[in-house]
C-alpha cells in the first residue's frame, strides 16, 4: 500500500477527531483518559482501511457504499468520546457535529483550490500540504468567533435538549446526500462549474449548521443566566420582609 493510498483511508477520521476535539477540550476526561483515547482513535482509523475492499463495479452502488463509510465513522466516533469523556448524549452530539462540519469545510474549500489549480488530488504532499493549513485556519476561526467566551464553556459537557439529537441528523443527512450527489455527477459530467456548486453548497450548510449549533449553546446561555436571576429575585421577595421587619423591631427596641 503506497502513501497515496494510506493517506486517503486516513484523512477524514483524523480531521474528523481533531475538529471534535474542539468542544471535547472542555469535557471532564474519565480515568484513564489517555489510554481509552489512543484505543479509540486507533479503532476509528484502523476501520477505514476496511474500505479499500469495499470496491464494487456499479456506481451508483460503489458511491452509496462509500458514502456509508464516513457515516459509520463518524458513529464509532461518538462512542470513543463517550468512553474517553464524561458528557451527556446531546453534548457528545454537539462535539461530533461540529468536529464533522469543520472536517468537511476544510475539505470541500480544499477541493475548490485543487480543481482550480488542477494539481493530482492523489499526491498526499501537495493535498496536505492544502488542506492542513485550510483546518487550521477553520479550526481557530470558529473558536475565536464562537467559543473564546468561557462562559459559553461553564455546561457544554452537561447539556441535555434533545433537539440537539434532530440537528444531529440534519448535519448528517445534508452533507451525505451533497458528498453523494458529488461523488454521482463527477462520473457523469467532468464539469468544474459542477464541482463548484455542489463543494460551496454543502461549505454553506455546514456553516449554516455550525453557527446554529453554537448560537443555541450561546441562548442556552443566556437562558440559565436569566434562570438565576430570577431565582435570586423570588429568593429576595420572600427574604425581603422577614427582613425589613427584623429592622424595624430592632429601631423600635433602640428607641424604647
Amino acid at each position: 500500500m503506497t502513501a497515496d493510498q494510506v493517506y486517503g483511508l486516513i484523512d477524514f477520521p483524523l480531521f474528523l477527531i481533531l475538529g471534535e476535539s474542539l468542544i471535547v477540550q472542555y469535557f471532564p476526561r474519565r480515568n484513564y483518559f489517555w489510554i481509552r483515547a489512543v484505543i479509540c482513535s486507533i479503532a476509528v482509523i484502523a476501520f477505514n482501511f476496511l474500505r479499500d475492499f469495499s470496491y464494487v463495479p456499479i456506481g451508483w452502488l460503489n458511491s452509496a457504499i462509500q458514502t456509508t463509510f464516513p457515516l459509520i465513522t463518524f458513529a464509532l466516533s461518538l462512542i470513543g468520546l463517550s468512553i474517553c469523556f464524561k458528557a451527556t448524549i446531546p453534548s457528545i452530539l454537539l462535539a461530533g457535529t461540529v468536529g464533522y462540519c469543520i472536517q468537511n469545510f476544510s475539505y470541500c474549500l480544499m477541493s475548490i483550490i485543487r480543481i482550480s489549480i488542477g494539481f493530482d488530488q492523489s499526491l498526499w504532499y501537495y493535498v496536505i500540504a492544502i488542506l492542513a493549513p485550510i483546518f487550521c485556519l477553520t479550526y481557530f476561526t470558529t473558536y475565536f468567533i464562537y467559543l473564546r467566551n468561557k462562559d459559553l464553556k461553564i455546561g457544554i459537557d452537561k447539556i441535555q435538549e434533545k433537539r440537539q439529537i434532530l440537528i444531529t441528523l440534519m448535519a448528517l443527512a445534508g452533507i451525505s446526500i451533497l458528498s453523494c450527489y458529488a461523488m454521482m455527477t463527477s462520473s457523469k459530467f467532468n464539469s468544474k462549474g459542477m464541482w463548484y456548486c455542489t463543494y460551496s453548497f454543502d461549505m454553506i450548510v455546514g456553516i449554516i449548521i455550525v453557527t446554529t449549533e453554537l448560537e443555541l449553546l450561546r441562548s442556552r446561555k443566556n437562558a440559565i443566566d436569566k434562570m438565576k436571576v430570577q431565582t435570586l429575585w423570588e429568593i429576595d421577595k420572600k427574604t425581603m420582609p422577614k427582613m425589613l421587619k427584623t429592622w424595624i423591631l430592632s429601631m423600635l427596641r433602640c428607641t424604647i
